[in-house]
């Protein structure tokens, strides 16, 4: 990746992290609401935000998970929140604002889980990060 300036490197991580978006829904789980990650560009790198939108009443446990590795070291960051959901609402999980050098990597997840049981999950994802 090609970037003359903390924007434009911004532009690029989120065109890579938008290539790289996948949704899962757990097996034989029902789905109670949807996990969404919305991306920013900063002067400094990019604004992550954590959304669920509710498909039904239900009570939702969400955590935004973000990780980032590039020459200063490896950083994760985690915010979760409880939310009572219902058909159409939209809840903000979390809102992180990450820096980002020429090289990083991220990865951003969403969860969602009701009684324990994860049942979605969103992950959006720049470069080689391992499975975690």
């Amino acid at each position: 990746m090609t970037a003359t300036g903390p924007g434009q490197l911004a532009g690029a991580v989120i065109a890579a992290l938008a290539l790289s978006t996948s949704m899962v829904r757990a097996e034989g789980s029902a789905t109670f609401a949807l996990p969404i990650i919305e991306l920013a560009a900063t002067p400094s790198g990019v604004s992550v935000q954590g959304k669920v939108i509710g498909l039904e009443s239900a009570s939702v446990d969400a955590e935004l998970t973000v990780f980032r590795e590039d020459n200063s070291g490896r950083m994760s960051s985690s915010q979760s929140r409880s939310l009572d959901t219902t058909t159409g609402s939209v809840h903000v999980v979390a809102t992180m604002d990450v820096s980002a050098a020429p090289g990083a990597e991220l990865e951003v997840l969403l969860e969602l889980s009701a009684d324990g049981n994860v049942f979605a999950r969103s992950e959006t994802r720049l470069g080689d990060l391992p499975e975690n």
